[in-house]
């Protein structure tokens, strides 16, 4: 089974990518709270960052990123277009993108996405063409590092001036064997280590264990040498410290090295998967946030701060969980949730860096620990797993023995259209690890149950625009459209969760403006959203036609009925026909005149001022002698039917 957010996405893609308009709707906010649109011109955003004084940097996720000034324009030129080399299919494309430190001074700037395979395999070839692409195919994830020019108020990028930190070469990036899962988010420790969130980078659904006759493009990656044979495990990459996936990872940004604080470093090959990882056990951690003040500056002390992740689940389970020690196992794809997933009931494969020092002792014949035999259940204090050949003997924490690292929280996923639950971790007088509910009398989070689609991660309220209630408070939100407030003690935990905002589909990013101190957010795909307190917000301005095409002389009837200011007040309206006319009706009509058979555009501007002279615009264009071209579909015939669960190729 896919989960409902692929058929979700797919559905919003092909929407947009046919004109459809994303009208957006009005969100559910706490008293004296407003949501205005900052802009929606965008492919499909991935996400947006700010620099110190406000600027705006946003990447969608075909591999453009575009600059908005510090009032929320955004610029003519992207700051760089990698989009030749990124592959844009399903879920991947350019998904992380973090500012250095130090951006002000050396406009360092990081990229991380999946590669086109057709630029992977033939890039500095004859073979090679700018314009081809190569979707649905094996390919490997990219750290890459740019210089932004500060002649340009960093909104250009030096020429040449492109690092890879990590996967240079087909065999040394993120593993990528399937539709989904690529994480991913770029942060800055606060010892200015680099951290990255990577998804299993798999196919997504299913009993994955490994072998070419399950995975998707397992063998084409074999072959390739993107993966190995011993990382030929499906899913349970993600336990293995072989390899990169299902990881968070922390490197050095001057080398892409691992840090040689790492908990498993090695200073003999400082680049492997095993030297870079910091944790592991993740689905698809989308987004991850740090928690000010948590961290050293030093990055031998191997403290870069606690984090909180989003790892959006399969169809049961949403999580979100603390990282805030090194090492930590959050148990994907053998645990979702507190619980064991459908892998339990299937075989495990071996794991080829922890050899059975039993074997060939007795009637011993496992020559390597299983992934199952290496993931204890969670408890407080210790870990024990017993020798599959011998339930006397310990398996040694040297073999890379974990505990299971419980989500912080969960909610349940409305999938199965259950009941709505968010539960808990705790320990009883054993130390073993036990579940409750919010509503459960013994629960310490007060929290209404609420359940969503995929928990996507948030942000800490760190700016002065909202009131002192929220100050500090982690908003965390869901792909379905909500945003909830978690209240944290000085201890990192959660005692209280609160609505705060529902009503808009499909968010995928927040951050906290240090201009103006305003919650951003990205909704419906392709929308930058700012949530503010107090004020008087800006009217919004919508304007539609009865036509916007046809032959000269041309007579259109226009509408701004739809417009609205939030806080209630009247509106005056002045439309600018762009041929010199103008009117302030609400719905005026308008005959355009343009030579015979000369096509001619006018831009229509819609602007709508309140009583205190706030001031919303809206743009349309007419299009006259020129209609769109006719489209026959030859491909395939109206009325066929297609399997939902799985890919049909049509020419």
């Amino acid at each position: 089974m896919i989960k409902q957010l692929y058929f979700r996405l797919l559905l919003i893609i092909t929407l947009i990518a046919f004109g459809a308009s994303n009208t957006s709707h009005a969100q559910t906010l706490p008293t004296d709270f407003y949501d205005e649109m900052v802009s929606d011109d965008f492919d499909i955003i991935a996400g947006f960052t700010f620099d110190e004084t406000g600027q705006m940097y946003a990447w969608d996720m075909n591999g453009v990123v575009w600059v908005l000034d510090t009032n929320g324009i955004k610029q003519p030129e992207p700051l760089i277009d990698i989009s030749e080399e990124v592959a844009r299919w399903r879920d991947h494309g350019l998904l992380g993108f973090a500012l250095d430190p130090n951006f002000a001074s050396n406009g360092y700037y990081y990229l991380w996405y999946i590669v086109d395979r057709h630029h992977l395999m033939y890039y500095g070839t004859p073979q090679y063409h700018p314009d081809s692409s190569w979707s649905y195919a094996s390919t490997i994830g990219r750290i890459t590092r740019y210089t932004a020019d500060a002649a340009t108020g960093f909104k250009t990028t030096i020429p040449d001036s492109r690092y890879i930190l990590l996967g240079e070469t087909k065999e040394t990036g993120v593993p990528v064997i399937g539709f989904y899962h690529g994480g991913g988010t770029l942060l800055f420790g606060e010892d200015k280590t680099l951290m990255l969130s990577v998804g299993d980078c798999a196919t997504g659904s299913g009993v994955d264990t490994g072998g070419v006759a399950v995975e998707t493009y397992a063998l084409q990656a074999l072959e390739d040498g993107i993966i190995t044979p011993d990382q030929d495990i499906g899913l349970y990459r993600c336990q293995y410290l072989g390899s990169l996936n299902g990881k968070i990872l922390r490197i050095d940004p001057a080398t892409g090295d691992g840090v040689s604080s790492n908990p498993f470093y090695d200073p003999a090959n400082p680049r492997s998967a095993q030297s870079r990882t910091w944790a592991l056990g993740f689905r698809n951690p989308f987004r991850m946030t740090l928690v000010e003040g948590t961290g050293s500056h030093s990055p031998a002390d191997g403290r870069p701060g606690t984090l909180v992740v989003g790892d959006v689940g399969f169809q049961t389970f949403e999580e979100i969980n603390i990282v805030d020690e090194p090492g930590l196992n959050f148990g994907w794809p053998y645990y979702e949730g507190h619980y064991k997933t459908y892998m339990d009931l299937h075989p495990a494969p071996f794991n080829r860096l922890a050899p059975n020092p039993l074997y060939g002792t007795g009637d011993c014949n496992q020559p390597y620990f299983t992934f199952k035999d290496l993931l204890a259940p969670p408890h407080k204090n210790t870990i024990k797993a017993k020798n599959p050949c011998n339930s006397n003997v310990n398996i040694p924490n040297s073999m890379h023995l974990f505990k299971l690292e419980p989500p912080h929280v969960v909610y349940l996923n409305e999938f199965y259209e259950n009941e709505p639950d968010v539960m808990i971790n705790y320990y009883n007088n054993n130390g073993d690890g036990q579940v409750i509910s919010v509503d459960d009398p013994n629960s310490w989070i007060v929290s209404e149950k609420f359940d969503g689609q995929c928990s996507i991660g948030g942000v800490f309220y760190k700016g002065d625009n909202f009131p002192d209630e929220y100050q500090g408070v982690y908003f965390h939100g869901d792909f379905r459209g909500w945003i909830r407030a978690f209240h944290f003690d000085d201890e990192n935990n959660v005692y209280k969760i609160d609505p705060f905002m529902d009503g808009s589909d499909d968010m995928s990013t927040m951050a906290v403006s240090p201009k103006d101190g305003a919650l951003y957010y990205v909704g419906h795909l392709r929308e930058i959203h700012k949530i503010s307190y107090g004020g008087n917000p800006r009217p919004v301005a919508i304007a539609n036609a009865d036509t916007y095409y046809g032959a000269s002389p041309l007579e259109v009837n226009f509408d701004a009925d739809l417009s609205f200011d939030p806080q209630g007040e009247q509106l005056t309206y002045q439309w600018n026909f762009g041929d010199g006319n103008i009117s302030t009706e609400v719905s005026p009509t308008h005959t355009f005149n343009a030579p015979d058979n000369t096509p001619t555009p006018f831009e229509v501007k819609l602007t709508v001022t309140d009583s205190i002279g706030q001031v919303a615009e809206a743009v349309i264009v007419i299009s006259v002698n020129n209609t769109p071209p006719s489209v026959e579909i030859t491909s395939f015939r109206d009325g066929d039917l297609y399997p939902g669960h799985k890919s049909t190729t049509l020419p």
